[in-house]
């Protein structure tokens, strides 16, 4: 099942932004996701302690800048068979041969990489809105945003938001750099427009190359304008990638095709650091910066890492 929240609205002057934030939800968990949206309601209500000492802490410029309440439409969407198949230009004999499981990830998975990397975009439920914002159904905000993401993205006109990034495993990535870069070049994009994004570093020591660096943005949380990933570009980078066969049989994964993607084919002034969200990942806490002097007080120096926190200097790790 896909899930979704939809709502439109304006906010700071901003024409309102048609969005919608989408799950994409196992059957067996939909009761229990219709039980955390209906939520979202009774949510505005309650502030937690911890989120109230949080944003006490915020400095004006920082203070919430939201669009205005609205109550969230709740839909779900069940998705047909064909959007979680192999691709139709692979054999029955490519098939068979894929291994059952890569380091712990079955076919469902791989399915999903594949999902949020091309066809996402151009499924029917999504079609009238023009941004689309993803959580991983195990993703959590842990108070209100500090700023309305929808309407910085549209006051940036940025085409893609993201929150963090991180390396990926090499045995995730095995073939996509070369897949990619024959792509470049059949195109005619600069890959030295990917090594811009890089860290000065990488697992291996000082690099430039994506394949040792392996940066990818974290896609458990993005958003991005709908109209970008279908576009023709976008789509004969996916199609040049679904025919490597590489989201099956290395588990290539859509944090990584959306790095290199965005980094090739956008302007840096179309890509935008999602700072105002306080959220949680499977462990992985980011924070606005505004709220570093809460979090020590309340978690203690120990506790609190640099890396929690989106700086507005810092665009990489």
């Amino acid at each position: 099942m896909s899930g979704s929240h939809k709502g439109g609205g304006s906010g700071g002057g901003v024409s309102g932004a048609n969005a919608v934030v989408a799950e994409a939800i196992p059957r067996e968990e939909q009761e229990g996701a219709l039980r955390a949206q209906a939520a979202l309601g009774i949510a505005r209500a309650i502030r937690s302690e911890l989120t109230s000492e949080l944003t006490s802490e915020l400095t004006p410029e920082l203070t919430p800048e939201l669009t205005p309440e609205l109550t969230p439409e709740i839909s779900f969407e069940r998705l047909s068979d064909d959007v979680f198949a192999f691709p139709a230009a692979m054999s029955a004999a490519e098939r068979a041969a894929l291994p059952h499981t890569i380091r712990g990830f079955g076919f469902g998975y791989r399915h999903m990489c594949r999902f949020f990397s091309g066809p996402l975009f151009s499924h029917r439920a999504l079609a009238s809105y023009e941004f689309v914002w993803r959580l991983d159904t195990d993703s959590f905000l842990l108070g209100p945003p500090t700023s309305d993401p929808f309407v910085q993205m549209v006051r940036a006109n940025a085409s893609y938001g993201w929150l963090h990034a991180y390396r990926d495993e090499a045995v995730f990535v095995r073939g996509l750099w070369e897949t990619t870069r024959a792509f470049f070049a059949r195109e005619g994009l600069d890959e030295r427009r990917v090594r811009e994004w890089l860290p000065a570093s990488s697992s291996e020591g000082l690099s430039d190359a994506w394949d040792d660096a392996r940066m990818c943005f974290a896609t458990n949380c993005f958003l991005a304008r709908r109209d970008w990933f279908t576009s023709a570009q976008y789509q004969r980078y996916f199609g040049a990638l679904d025919a490597a066969g590489g989201f099956y049989t290395d588990r290539w994964g859509d944090a990584c095709v959306h790095m290199l993607a965005v980094a090739a084919m956008l302007p840096r002034a179309a890509v935008l650091r999602l700072r105002s969200l306080a959220y949680w990942h499977q462990g992985t806490v980011i924070l606005p910066a505004g709220m570093r002097r809460a979090a020590h007080a309340l978690l203690g120096e120990a506790a609190v890492p640099e890396g929690m926190f989106a700086e507005a200097s810092v665009d990489g790790f």
